[in-house]
């Protein structure tokens, strides 16, 4: 119960579907602050101005979903933030279940920093199970946790899910664990995607997907100076 009173949840949208951006957001503010980041289109807020718990903000152009999330890290403080997007949602039990979980998994592990819901649908397998790549949709950060370590922002160089992932790897490579919470029901809305030979589900990308896939390869290797082969050995 302490947890959920500290929590504020931010859902990234562009051009959504308003009712159930509305849906998520009713759901989410039974556990704390909302903040909505529209980075375009429009948004039904007449059912919102009355609860106080949520802010919407409206940027004047379209900064991403990394862009977004850095934007409240930097302007707010809060004890643990709920990450979200339109493409997600949870109800309010599936969230208070998962909220009750992630707070044992807190008191009991300091050395997480990140909890996250197991999406088998959008997820890698590794041999090495200390290592996870989640989505940053439905994850929980424990805010003081990691900037003790790391800085708490998103690399907005980076597209779309390598933007996560490299979040992700950065918590592990500071020496913190992110830890999925099985059997809770998440409903996420993905494109086509296909089952690899090693048992993981991958998007089936677009063109211009593919492209900024590959620059980001690049980029993450560059950055972390590590070859292909090292990063193998990393992750096995």
């Amino acid at each position: 119960k302490k947890l959920m009173l500290s929590i504020a949840s931010i859902i990234c949208i562009y051009y959504p579907n308003s009712s159930k951006v509305l849906k998520l957001t009713n759901n989410l503010s039974q556990f704390g602050k909302v903040y909505i980041f529209i980075n375009g289109g429009d948004l039904n807020e007449f059912e919102l101005k009355n609860n106080q718990k949520i802010k919407i903000i409206k940027s004047k152009q379209n900064i991403g979903t990394a862009g977004a999330y850095n934007q409240i890290f930097e302007s707010t403080d809060h004890p643990y933030y709920w990450l979200w997007d339109q493409d997600s949602f949870i109800n309010k039990e599936d969230a208070f279940e998962f909220l009750g979980i992630s707070e044992k998994i807190f008191r009991k592990n300091k050395k997480c920093f990140m909890t996250t819901i197991s999406d088998p649908k959008n997820s890698f397998k590794f041999t090495n199970k200390n290592f996870v790549l989640p989505k940053a949709s439905s994850s929980l950060i424990n805010t003081k946790r990691t900037r003790n370590y790391m800085n708490l922002r998103f690399d907005q160089s980076l597209f779309l899910d390598y933007a996560d992932w490299e979040f992700a790897y950065r918590i592990m490579n500071s020496g913190g664990l992110i830890k999925q919470v099985d059997n809770i029901k998440l409903l996420h809305e993905l494109g086509s995607s296909y089952k690899t030979i090693f048992g993981n589900y991958l998007n089936a990308p677009k063109p211009f997907r593919i492209t900024f896939q590959i620059v980001n390869t690049f980029y993450f290797f560059h950055k972390y100076k590590y070859s292909l082969l090292t990063f193998i050995l990393l992750i096995f």
